[in-house]
């Protein structure tokens, strides 16, 4: 079964907020809205969209602050997050953004037809980063689950990861080994 993927727009602006959702609930996604800092923290936390579009320039806190908050909390930290401004556009502001934790930087204004395409390059990425996510849980449990004793060491020998199996037939545990 294929869920619409939901974006959420946090921009105090109404009418921005509703022309970007009608934009993007035209292309199908689902859509949440958020005027302000924390309606999108508690939103993120919520329904965990797959991308949030920040408004740079809100009226509690800065998308910046949002961003931080979002990247430092492990249940919404691998969140897509693309700040959005009109005002706050030049090079340096966007690098702290980025450098932040930004995944993109979208400055206004810009045609429809760019918005959308930066927005299916971001979820093109959230869609590769699910799928690595899933492989590595496929890879994990087969580990873990396996008959045979697994041992995983870095390049200069040392043991990071020894399965269930390997401690049972050689009583050596990940304790032993870290």
């Amino acid at each position: 079964m294929n869920f619409p993927i939901t974006i959420l727009v946090a921009d105090d602006n109404s009418q921005i907020r509703h022309i970007t959702t009608t934009l993007l609930e035209r292309e199908g996604y689902r859509t949440l809205q958020a005027e302000n800092g924390a309606e999108c923290l508690q939103l993120a936390k919520e329904y965990l969209p797959s991308l949030i579009l920040l408004d740079v320039v809100l009226p509690d806190f800065s998308g910046f602050d949002v961003l931080h908050q979002i990247k430092s909390d492990p249940a919404t930290d691998y969140l897509m997050v693309v700040l959005i401004s009109s005002i706050k556009t030049d090079t340096d502001i966007q690098i702290f953004g980025l450098d932040g934790g930004a995944d993109a930087y979208i400055t206004r204004p810009i045609s429809n037809t760019e918005f959308l395409a930066r927005i299916r390059a971001c979820l093109r990425q959230v869609s590769v980063l699910n799928r690595f996510q899933t492989a590595e849980q496929r890879f994990r449990l087969a580990v873990e689950e396996s008959p045979s004793s697994v041992v995983i060491t870095d390049a200069t020998g040392i043991i990071e990861y020894i399965n269930p199996r390997f401690t049972a037939v050689t009583g050596f545990s990940p304790i032993d080994a870290f």
